[in-house]
């Protein structure tokens, strides 16, 4: 083989090489962002809150969620739509989510708002 021919094929082993990872970095991706366990962790927790309404107690929805992942109290004014402070208890949600697995307490302890993170 020639120098030029040599220089060449080592180049397209170098290009195909290169292809060949992004394909790797691009379907662990794929794979971490559509079928990972957060996925359906986080799909499991938006078909349980379904079961969540409006009206039960505290201890009603946790029954059916389980623990949060982490719980905030919301003061009136703060903009939120509440005129009482509220309790939100947040649940992992799919990676691609655009908003929160929650469900929303009153003063009495009572659910008073869902959030199916969609």
């Amino acid at each position: 083989m020639t120098p030029s021919r040599d220089w060449a094929l080592n180049l397209l082993w170098l290009g195909a090489g290169m292809v060949l990872g992004i394909l790797a970095v691009a379907g662990f991706i794929y794979y971490t962002l559509t079928t990972g366990p957060q996925v359906y962790e986080g799909m499991h927790n938006s078909e349980k809150l379904r079961q969540v309404k409006i009206g039960m107690t505290r201890q009603q929805a946790i029954t059916i969620m389980g623990p949060p992942l982490s719980k905030r109290v919301l003061l009136p004014g703060l903009g939120g739509a509440y005129n009482t402070p509220v309790t939100i208890y947040n649940y992992r949600t799919s990676p691609l989510a655009s908003d929160a697995i929650a469900f929303v307490l009153d003063p009495d302890s009572i659910v008073v708002g869902t959030s199916h993170g969609k």
